[in-house]
């Protein structure tokens, strides 16, 4: 099928909000490319503030020339289609090689696991080093580090792509509120809050990644959106970190420096996070390759056929139906008032806007009834009348409740307290012992109070 100046020959995969194709573009004396070519459907580009986010996408990756990154050649339009052309992989995505270990129920051999991240990690060090044509840096973060956004060829190569959300300093179109974009399963919890990110945002997805890798399964479970987010919020990975202790244990103290909560406690850096890896890879200097790996997974995986566009053009590209669990959320936009409103986080005093109604009923309330591929929950209670029922009384303003924070919350909070408490008593006993060397009055205190703490606390020691 022709499209402009491309022939479609196969499709490659499908989305929300496009389809990717193998393509050939010809031209004089017999030249020919092919390219993976991601055609958008119409509604993706339907207003201005859309096409400069598609046009943030080009840009960002026509910057982006190295061998662990897909690169973009080009953006175009043809008809009311928008579409960017790709740097074509013999391959398939890290997803799909997953799911052939989860149907065999196999793990993933560890050599392989490490030359992936490794590879990862190079990739990512590149683009969020990256300086623009006038030097200075882009301050650029993926946002989006997944399975599904990492190619492996047939050769063994590992390339990161699909730098759509991608946030730079340089980006055209951003947003004027703050906004929480990503896939929810491999957000870090400052990505949910709708902070601002730095590369170590994307080391936390990472970190999920290497649960993936190792366990084949999620690192924060769940069928729907807000106890995931509230997972990551909280970062609960009691249960992930016990399946990398029985499955991988050389890899987990990398795995929880990337799960921090806090962006200070991980790696500064990918370039930092690599080394740990490459020392350990060191220590397994015998196994499979990554490609031989990839050439056994390739017996078992579809090759797309030319001449097989499925639903092509143009009613190809009609939206899918909503999705029913997180898996089928690519990506997900929360402005930040939604995200406070939704985890009740104490980031200020509250609002009326962010309360509820006692008289509201379930179908006049924030939450969607089904999450689309890219849900947006800005729309709040005040935006939406309630009309008052026919012959009733004059409508009141609705009475607000105080909420009451989730057991979540609380039990975070306890956890905080206990820890405030532990560290303020180990430093007033650090301060009471370093005081009894003290000459004078001071030492003379110090060493009466700490007589009388050895005294207290000798019996339970066996002093």
């Amino acid at each position: 099928m022709r499209f402009g100046s491309y022939e479609l020959l196969a499709l490659l995969g499908k989305g929300g909000m496009a389809r990717v194709f193998r393509a050939v573009r010809s031209g004089p004396h017999g030249f020919s490319k092919e390219v993976a070519l991601k055609v958008l459907d119409p509604t993706a580009t339907a207003t201005a503030d859309q096409i400069a986010g598609l046009t943030d996408e080009a840009r960002l990756g026509g910057l982006l020339r190295h061998q662990n990154i897909v690169s973009t050649d080009e953006l175009g339009q043809v008809g009311p289609y928008y579409y960017i052309a790709m740097e074509l992989v013999e391959g398939w995505p890290l997803d799909a090689l997953l799911d052939v270990h989860r149907e065999r129920e196999t793990p993933v051999p560890r050599m392989v696991i490490l030359d992936v991240l490794i590879a990862i990690c190079t990739g990512l060090a590149y683009a969020h080093e990256l300086a623009g044509p006038d030097g200075k840096p882009l301050h650029l973060v993926h946002r989006d580090m997944k399975p599904g956004n990492v190619m492996l060829s047939r050769r063994g190569e590992v390339k990161v792509m699909d730098f759509g959300i991608a946030k730079a300093t340089t980006n055209l179109y951003m947003t004027q509120e703050q906004t929480t974009r990503g896939t929810p399963l491999f957000m870090s919890p400052e990505q949910v809050m709708g902070k601002a990110l730095d590369c170590r945002s994307d080391l936390f997805a990472l970190g999920g990644v290497i649960h993936e890798l190792v366990a084949l399964r999620p690192t924060f479970a769940g069928n729907d959106v807000v106890p995931v987010l509230r997972a990551v919020l909280s970062v609960e990975i009691d249960e992930a970190t016990e399946r990398i202790q029985a499955a991988f244990p050389q890899i987990l103290p990398i795995f929880l420096r990337c799960m921090q909560q806090e962006p200070e406690a991980r790696y500064p850096d990918a370039r930092a996070m690599r080394r740990d890896l490459e020392a350990l890879r060191r220590r397994f200097d015998t196994g499979i390759s990554l490609g031989r790996w990839v050439r056994q997974m390739a017996t078992t995986l579809s090759v797309p056929q030319n001449g097989d566009l499925g639903n092509a053009l143009p009613g190809g590209l009609a939206l899918p139906q909503r999705p029913t669990s997180v898996e089928d959320l690519d990506i997900i936009s929360l402005p930040q008032d939604a995200v406070e409103s939704v985890f009740v986080m104490p980031l200020g005093p509250e609002s009326e806007s962010h309360a509820t109604p006692v008289d509201q009923t379930p179908s006049e309330t924030n939450e969607p009834k089904a999450l689309p591929s890219r849900i947006d929950l800005s729309r709040k209670a005040s935006a939406r009348p309630q009309r008052p029922a026919r012959n009733s009384a004059p409508s009141r303003k609705p009475r607000t409740t105080a909420t009451k924070p989730p057991t979540w919350q609380r039990r975070a909070a306890r956890r905080a307290a206990w820890k405030r408490l532990i560290i303020l008593g180990f430093a007033g006993v650090g301060a009471i012992f370093l005081g009894t060397f003290a000459p004078g009055r001071w030492g003379q205190v110090s060493q009466s109070l700490w007589n009388r703490l050895i005294g207290w606390i000798g019996p339970f020691l066996g002093l």
